[in-house]
């Protein structure tokens, strides 16, 4: 399915005004995710959480898979910012600076995915373990651009799907 076909998904994008607050946007990113990384399919979509044990920074939105060897590693970090913002650079700046930084303090040695929703804009970004770059992916608008955004969040789920649960 895909999440624009959800008459919930369609309702809460549409309710994302310039004076809602920014968990309406987490919410609306937490039903996305959770069409796409689901638990029978062993994610946990988690929220407020640390990139790394004893960290003080929280993380709106965390998508892990779970390996039984491993347990839940984090690999999408979703950073979301209220509607305000959409057409202000410095917003988006910002809320990149600020997933950049629980990329870098997770310490993973696989590459990391981050998510930056502003209102109903969102972009995509790649954390290349090795040279610790992070560049943009996917720039687009949630209702106009379902299909790009469905079809980015399929490749994503390929990505970190471990190949042994």
């Amino acid at each position: 399915m895909k999440y624009w076909d959800s008459p919930v998904i369609r309702q809460l994008a549409n309710r994302i005004t310039p004076a809602s607050y920014e968990t309406a946007v987490d919410g609306l990113w937490t039903s996305i995710l959770s069409l796409y990384f689901t638990v029978q399919q062993g994610y946990a979509i988690e929220a407020q959480v640390e990139p790394n044990a004893g960290s003080r920074k929280r993380c709106n939105i965390t998508v892990s898979p779970f390996h039984h060897q491993h347990g839940l590693r984090k690999r999408i970090f979703c950073e979301n910012k209220r509607q305000s913002g959409e057409n202000d650079e410095k917003v988006w700046n910002a809320a990149q600076k600020q997933v950049r930084g629980y990329l870098e303090e997770s310490k993973s040695n696989e590459d990391l995915y981050a998510i930056v929703g502003v209102g109903c804009f969102v972009r995509f970004y790649q954390w290349k373990a090795g040279p610790k770059e992070m560049p943009e992916i996917l720039r687009a608008q949630v209702q106009d651009d379902h299909d790009k955004i469905h079809d980015q969040l399929l490749e994503l789920r390929s990505k970190i799907t471990p190949a042994f649960r």
